[in-house]
């Protein structure tokens, strides 16, 4: 895959693109109050939940979940958390710096399925703390005072993996490979952007599962990447 090879390494700047029932708690950093709702998956490290919020929490307003088909937070897993792993804000550094390489390949190269344009995207992710104890339904402590959570849009329709960190791909996506080698080009090998998963886009996909005035017919919209950088400021 060919790229422009203009380095990426100076400056790399984020950019601010969101696109992509039970307890109730203050944000430290807001006004407002985030509601936590079901269970919706879990990765290596972190487990998300789905969310609603009343007022402001960091940099959502209570009408993105409208437009954005859902919110979700993401925190660490119990068997992380006590190993004294947290959120923090190089992991809302690192997925908003991915996003902002996501939108500018699909910016520079134009994805096309047949005659039809498949644009890519990637949500963006915001840091919000939280200041008192949430659990689920179980009983089971899902946030402690004073954690930090990622709040970004949701994913929805059917949720697929489509590489690694480590070498992985499903073999049945070209795109999703396309950008992380694109990512390592434009960049001059400095970082690449992998363990991209989230939604391949397609006519049978509704607009309330992307974002509102969704007009794609196909794309992909990613989340909760991994970007490999030489330097190691980002793993």
């Amino acid at each position: 895959y060919v790229g422009s090879r203009a380095s990426a390494k100076e400056g790399l700047k984020s950019i601010s693109r969101k696109m992509g029932q039970s307890q109730m708690s203050q944000s430290a950093e807001s006004t407002g109050q985030l509601q936590m709702g079901e269970f919706l998956g879990e990765g290596v490290s972190r487990r998300a939940y789905s969310c609603l919020i009343a007022g402001t929490v960091g940099d959502w307003k209570a009408q993105d979940g409208t437009w954005a088909g859902g919110l979700v937070f993401k925190v660490m897993k119990p068997e992380f958390y006590a190993k004294g792993l947290r959120l923090t804000d190089k992991d809302k550094v690192m997925q908003n710096e991915a996003a902002r390489l996501t939108h500018e390949f699909s910016k520079k190269n134009q994805i096309t399925k047949g005659s039809e344009p498949c644009p890519v995207y990637m949500r963006t992710a915001s840091l919000s703390k939280i200041s008192w104890e949430m659990k689920d339904a179980s009983g089971n402590v899902v946030i402690h005072p004073g954690d930090t959570v990622l709040i970004e849009g949701k994913v929805g329709a059917v949720f697929e993996k489509f590489n690694s960190n480590s070498g992985w791909s499903c073999g049945s996506a070209s795109t999703p490979d396309a950008l992380s080698h694109w990512t390592w080009v434009e960049s001059d090998g400095d970082l690449l952007v992998c363990d991209l998963q989230g939604q391949r886009g397609h006519p049978g996909v509704s607009s309330q599962e992307t974002w509102q005035g969704h007009t794609d017919k196909y794309w992909y919209l990613f989340t909760d990447p991994a970007i490999c950088s030489r330097d190691q400021r980002f793993g």
